[in-house]
């Protein structure tokens, strides 16, 4: 039987630091090297993890065919790389939306980790839902 798996940081208090390397619900977060950490930050009431500019990895717990999400921007755009689990990029999303919340739903073949890059250091995680099949 299939379920959805949710990794939500809205439960964690605003300014914590989780990065560089978190896991919540299965799903490991790992702040690329060379940047800042991942910190828990609240904007517009909404709570989430900003990211880095240099980025974040998300490695799942198994490959899934879908993903959903509530994102943010709120400096310079952000890309989404998606990765199979041969570690090949499959798909590549660009994102502007200045100064907003949206969710995002995809599909995939394999998908086995998810790579955000970019944001200025103000793109925000704020959940990361999963298929696991």
């Amino acid at each position: 039987m299939s379920f959805v798996l949710c990794a939500d940081f809205s439960i964690f208090p605003d300014n914590l630091q989780l990065g560089p390397a978190v896991m919540l619900s299965g799903m490991d977060f790992q702040d690329n090297t060379g940047g800042g950490v991942s910190i828990v930050n609240q904007s517009s009431a909404v709570t989430g993890l900003q990211f880095p500019d240099v980025g974040i990895e998300i490695r799942l717990p198994t490959s899934v065919q879908w993903a959903g999400m509530q994102v943010g921007q709120f400096a310079s755009p952000f890309t989404i790389e998606a990765v199979d689990s041969n570690g090949n990029v499959t798909n590549t999303f660009a994102y502007n939306k200045p100064n907003s919340y949206w969710f995002a739903n995809h599909s995939f073949a394999d998908l086995a980790m998810l790579r955000f890059l970019g944001g200025g250091g103000e793109g925000v995680i704020v959940s990361l839902c999963i298929l696991i099949p």
